[in-house]
């Protein structure tokens, strides 16, 4: 599965290049079994040629795209940072959004009213 611009290319670049497969394209049901084995559920991937180097849940917002669940490299996780900014998409940082729903009362308290300890 390429474009037919790339059958010309040498492998090596095949090999380093990076992509986001989310769960709507075609190219995902027939990568279901492998994306299944690799990520551990049909997610959406990015793959750094042939392997696959990160996973997570989307969903896409009113004011952009959530990225949840996310599982893999760094390097993964810049690709979408880069890919969003690349496409003018804000992504929702719901790691940050579950931090703040899970703060502590008593620790509010304390920032409001510093000289109560």
């Amino acid at each position: 599965w390429m474009l037919k611009s790339d059958v010309d290319q040498p492998l090596h670049s095949l090999r380093t290049e990076r992509f986001l497969l989310n769960t709507q394209e075609n190219l995902h049901v027939y990568l279901r079994d492998m994306i299944k084995r690799e990520a551990g559920a049909t997610e959406n991937v990015i793959f750094k040629g042939t392997k696959i180097i990160g996973s997570f849940k989307g969903k896409l917002t009113i004011s952009g795209a959530k990225v949840e669940d996310f599982k893999g490299s760094p390097e993964a996780k810049r690709y979408i940072k880069d890919l969003s900014i690349s496409l003018g998409v804000k992504i929702e940082d719901t790691q940050r959004i579950q931090e703040d729903k899970d703060w502590d009362v008593s620790e509010f308290y304390i920032k409001t009213n510093p000289g109560a300890i």
